[in-house]
């Protein structure tokens, strides 16, 4: 029996920097190029919540995004201050 559809090769994954600096660079890059995050929240008994995001960074790699007060991620950092962020191309 064929296989329906044939898998692409998964390529090597890059060499990471061996130079702190240069690693921070790429971050930097990175998060400057891609402008678009998952961010994942939960309410206070642990419902999770995930919501794509904008966001700007600073110098210090923090990530700021702008939303209504009312939204769900909104709610659920006020309940419990803390989230996981995903940043993608």
């Amino acid at each position: 029996m064929q296989p329906l559809l044939e898998r692409p090769a998964v390529p090597e994954p890059a060499p990471s920097p061996s130079d702190p600096q240069e690693l921070l660079a790429q971050v930097r890059q990175f998060l400057a190029t891609c402008r678009t995050a998952a961010l994942a929240t939960a309410d206070a008994e642990g419902t999770p919540h995930a919501a794509n995001v904008q966001y700007a960074q600073d110098d210090a790699l923090r990530l700021y995004w702008v939303s209504s007060p009312d939204s769900t991620h909104s709610r659920h950092l006020a309940q419990r201050p803390t989230a996981a962020v995903t940043v993608y191309a």
